[in-house]
């Protein structure tokens, strides 16, 4: 269990407090947390289990223990890459192509799943509690909270934006400015489908940009040669955090992410037009797309890289705990750098 101390001060005796009040006033525990604290007894007085309406002497040691708790996914052997970890944090670099969590697509062989077998490995025993998503495809930093508290205090300092989140990704074409702000809100695609939209009554979202480095185009090349089109590498710096927010923002200012099947160019578009099958509903008798009937869609940028070329790069915050600032930096991947570097030697 993870403990938190606190010493009983003349302060608190001066003002009369109980334990149940301490409890609110000097630790950071969300009431939902307080009950479950309440409710599993773990509150010590002096290493002795105690009520919560007693009130202490100064000097008491008021000793608090979060209750244990598991997850029950399947343990995997999915890679999992730590870049910081304590009692209260793990914090990996998520490698591209694996799922977060199980989902009615992914039922297995997801982060989730190499976390609990990462539990197994290094002997812990953990609920495993995903501070904040990257997408299948999307690469680099992913926060998981070891408790409750942790992973409530992070959350709160996310929606009072205090958490540094960046972001690296190769763009096709050159932005008009070398950086600036996307302001846009986004929606659901009013096909149904998985896609989000810029809608001017969706959910407010604010992206960042800078230009890092610019790739022009090969002047006079075929329009087939992917490698010869202009691409930049770009550092974008999230204010909010939609689903697929950055790939809507990029290519709604033209320069979707590489490799994106999405909301880039695909080679296969033929195949989309229509879904081969469509499920017609009792309600509305029209024809829904099943998009999960549908041939994967293969990006135009596939010669040059598997999936879209977007990674977590760098994450900053207090920890919930000891409030020291946290730096965690995840490295390019490898498929990124070879990317980048055959745009080096072609501009070479």
């Amino acid at each position: 269990m993870r403990e938190f101390k606190y010493i009983v001060t003349a302060e608190d005796i001066a003002e009369g407090l109980d334990i149940r009040t301490i409890l609110r006033r000097r630790f950071t525990f969300s009431a939902r947390l307080r009950s479950k604290i309440k409710r599993n007894r773990t509150v010590y007085r002096n290493g002795e289990q105690t009520a919560v309406w007693i009130k202490p002497d100064e000097g008491d040691e008021i000793m608090v223990a979060i209750p244990d708790e598991t997850s029950y996914f399947e343990p995997e052997d999915v890679p999992i890459y730590p870049l910081f970890e304590d009692e209260d944090l793990l914090i990996i670099n998520k490698p591209a192509g694996y799922t977060v969590h199980p989902t009615r697509g992914h039922k297995s062989g997801t982060i989730a799943n190499g976390v609990a077998k990462y539990m197994l490995d290094t002997d812990q025993s953990f609920k495993i509690r995903f501070i904040n998503r990257l997408d299948m495809e999307t690469s680099g930093v992913l926060l998981l909270g070891k408790n409750q508290l942790a992973q409530g205090e992070v959350m709160k300092q996310m929606k009072a934006d205090t958490v540094t989140k960046l972001y690296r990704a190769i763009v096709h074409g050159i932005p008009e400015e070398s950086q600036g702000v996307i302001n846009e809100a986004l929606a659901y695609h009013r096909d149904g489908s998985l896609k989000r939209v810029v809608e001017d009554d969706g959910k407010p979202s604010e992206t960042h940009y800078r230009v890092i480095e610019t790739f022009p185009a090969v002047p006079g090349a075929d329009a087939a040669d992917a490698l010869a089109q202009a691409f930049s590498l770009v550092e974008l710096d999230l204010k909010t955090g939609r689903t697929h927010q950055i790939r809507v923002h990029m290519a709604h200012i033209g320069c979707p992410v590489a490799g994106d099947s999405l909301y880039g160019e695909i080679l296969n578009p033929e195949q989309h037009e229509l879904p081969p099958k469509a499920e017609t509903t009792e309600e509305s008798g029209e024809q829904e797309i099943n998009y999960r009937d549908l041939p994967p869609r293969i990006s135009v940028d596939a010669p040059l890289i598997g999936r879209q070329a977007l990674h977590s790069y760098f994450t900053a915050f207090d920890h919930p705990v000891s409030g020291e600032r946290i730096e965690v930096t995840a490295p390019l991947p490898d498929d990124m750098v070879q990317l980048l570097e055959q745009l080096r030697q072609r501009r070479a």
